[in-house]
């Protein structure tokens, strides 16, 4: 049996982990959930606020699923061309839970202004993104959707059904792009 020197199976064990981020960084486009699915939410807090609480909901629910599927294959077709992938079950079920709880939450959780209650289930969907990613960005992200969510219902609860959604979906749409933007920059 070979004694393995402790310096050198440091080296290795650091090597792998470094490889692992980096794969991790390859497979992750945070820009792209964040244009898609902030554009999917403007368009869907405006349509509410032009349309009203039952408009909003219909929208949220119809944009949410088109912009979870065009995330999907942003990311299938990301991962083939590439030349990496990763099992996209974990995912596919972390945005059905995450759908599950923010349209129950706003059935069942009275927030004012009603769009709340949806925005808090996303940040418990995104928290648990975050740890299918190990990415702190995206822990970030999520307190950031909870805490303006939580700013607008201590600051703002009389602000009309869709307002919330609209700010959410904008700073989601311009944060993306700003990412995006930076990316294509350093590269």
């Amino acid at each position: 049996m070979a004694v393995v020197d402790a310096q050198a199976a440091r080296t290795a064990l650091t090597g792998v982990e470094d490889l692992r981020r980096t794969t991790r960084a390859r497979l992750f486009a945070l820009w792209c959930p964040m244009v898609v699915f902030g554009a999917a939410m403007l368009g869907a807090g405006v349509g509410g606020l032009a349309f009203g609480p039952s408009a909003l909901a219909l929208l949220q629910i119809s944009a949410s699923i088109l912009a979870a599927v065009i995330v999907m294959v942003f990311y299938r077709r990301r991962g083939m061309r590439i030349g990496l992938r990763r099992r996209s079950w974990p995912f596919a079920a972390v945005s059905a839970v995450g759908f599950a709880l923010s349209f129950s939450a706003a059935a069942l959780v009275p927030t004012h202004p009603a769009d709340v209650g949806p925005w808090l289930g996303a940040t418990v969907a995104c928290l648990a993104f975050a740890a299918l990613q190990r990415s702190g960005v995206v822990a970030l992200w999520a307190v950031a959707i909870g805490g303006i969510a939580a700013a607008f219902s201590a600051l703002a609860p009389t602000a009309p059904v869709g307002a919330l959604t609209s700010v959410e979906g904008g700073i989601a749409l311009a944060s993306g792009t700003a990412l995006l933007v930076l990316v294509r920059w350093r590269a």
